[in-house]
């Protein structure tokens, strides 16, 4: 049996070790912004000490990185790890966090359709051990959860289930965790002052419950990987109402409790256009410097 089937979760190390400077990088810019929302931010708490800062549509805000064809990379290692097709996922959403937690996340599951696969993704910006927050396991717990025992947060009656079969998912930055909805996990508290950052896919199967998804894919990121693919992104919902209400994020463990209206807005600001043109300017002058050297070197004097 595979990983993902038999053991409900799997990591898969140094996943985006190339990209994870630029993301770090760009979500610096974004959090540094005066005006949080135009790029589709929104903070929860208002301690210093105790904080979440999110961003709901990530795949449109950061532009130096498509996270559409990292999604596309994620769904086949999912298919590889389990006995799912890659065909038969689509992607439901990505967001953005940045945050420093020093509460325990009790023990819970983020399954809302028991007789339909639902997985998450978690990319580390940031390595996490066992003293700053990582998030913890219960193997093989998705092969017997269901609706009774486990409505998203689990009965006292089977807490002995889970009793010495916690494993703590400690990551290097760049790596990826992805695990069934089903799987019981939870996060331990944060005892350090160090913040932690991540980004979470989430894929639905297509014969799941759907929802509205909440994200817009700009041309930037319409790459012939992304468009040869778009059904994995295309939405099986009309939206007809300008401010819809998500009814499935409504009964969901997930950052868009704050926010259920499934669609988020972005503007580009003149600052950002001024911040995109310094990164394409270096990209520019880098790849000059690379096609001038090599020319030099191709040189010979007969």
């Amino acid at each position: 049996m595979k990983a993902l089937d038999e053991e409900g979760y799997f990591i898969t190390k140094e996943f985006s070790k190339s990209n994870i400077d630029l993301i770090n990088n760009e979500f610096d810019y974004l959090l540094s912004l005066k005006n949080f929302s135009p790029r589709t931010g929104y903070t929860d708490n208002n301690s210093k000490r105790n904080y979440a800062k999110f961003i709901g549509d990530p795949g449109s805000s950061f532009l130096t990185v498509n996270f559409y064809e990292m999604a596309l990379e994620i769904i086949n290692k999912i298919a590889e790890n389990s006995s799912i097709n890659s065909e038969d996922l689509q992607l439901s959403e990505i967001w953005a966090e940045s945050f420093l937690i020093n509460s325990k996340l009790n023990e819970h599951n983020d399954c809302i359709n028991y007789s339909a696969k639902h997985y998450r993704a978690i990319l580390y910006c940031n390595e996490v051990n066992i003293k700053n927050g990582p998030l913890f396991v219960f193997p093989k717990s998705h092969i017997w959860a269901n609706e009774e025992n486990v409505p998203h947060f689990i009965n006292p009656n089977i807490e002995r289930k889970l009793a010495n079969n916690k494993k703590y998912c400690e990551v290097k930055k760049g790596d990826l965790l992805v695990f069934d909805s089903r799987l019981i996990h939870g996060r331990s508290p944060n005892i350090t002052s160090k913040i932690n950052r991540d980004i979470t896919f989430e894929f639905y199967s297509k014969n799941h419950e759907k929802r509205i998804y909440s994200y817009s894919i700009p041309s930037i990121h319409l790459s012939k990987k992304v468009r040869e693919r778009i059904n994995v992104f295309s939405t099986p919902l009309k939206i007809t109402s300008p401010n819809p209400i998500d009814p499935v994020a409504e009964k969901m463990f997930s950052p868009l409790y704050i926010s259920r209206n499934g669609i988020f807005a972005m503007s580009f600001t003149f600052s950002n256009f001024i911040y995109f043109s310094k990164i394409y300017l270096k990209w520019l002058i880098r790849g000059i410097k690379v096609i001038t050297k090599k020319r030099l070197k191709d040189f010979k004097i007969f």
